[in-house]
């Protein structure tokens, strides 16, 4: 099993949403998917409207999940992380020194995907073999400069701002899984 951590700061916006929607877009793999927050709250349910969001998009087994706080054991129990900010990717880093290859920021991630599936170096049909073979390429170090293309945090704002981020979210994890899943 494959397991991947998104990380955000409170583990209560964008981490949660990322995490069911992805678990969801990786549904029938062998590949799990988890959250934490870099400051994470711990023990706290999503926020109202990050739940909201999951609704709207058919997914309400949300009353259990609780926040929890990136450790250094999660972080380094983790085959990839996937930070929403690249403060969160240093942070993670700092926490986790020997996953700095395996950790990046989400927009990256999707800039990384992207280049090995239009060079064809990603071969395997297996979703899990495939997110293995993505972690083992020697990767073009100018797809490494963190780009601007963060994903905010909309904690404290309008149910448009999360709405908004939300839909960043969903099109860059949908990539994600697309690549992965084959």
């Amino acid at each position: 099993m494959m397991r991947i951590l998104l990380v955000c700061t409170g583990n209560i916006c964008r981490s949660p949403i990322g995490e069911f929607l992805l678990r969801r877009y990786l549904e029938g793999t062998a590949i799990s998917v988890a959250s934490a927050g870099t400051h994470g709250l711990v023990n706290r349910p999503m926020d109202k409207f990050s739940n909201t969001i999951l609704r709207q998009r058919g997914i309400t087994e949300t009353a259990d999940f609780r926040s929890r706080r990136l450790t250094t054991p999660i972080a380094k129990s983790s085959d990839l992380i996937l930070c929403f900010e690249q403060m969160q990717r240093r942070e993670s880093i700092q926490l986790a020194p020997t996953m700095t290859r395996r950790t990046f920021a989400i927009s990256n991630f999707v800039s990384i995907l992207q280049h090995l599936t239009s060079t064809g170096q990603i071969r395997s049909t297996v979703p899990e073999e495939r997110l293995s073979e993505i972690l083992m390429q020697p990767l073009d170090p100018r797809l490494l400069v963190p780009n601007r293309d963060d994903i905010p945090d909309p904690f404290g704002q309008p149910f448009e701002v999360f709405a908004d981020i939300a839909e960043r979210i969903e099109d860059a994890l949908h990539t994600i899984a697309q690549t992965i899943g084959g």
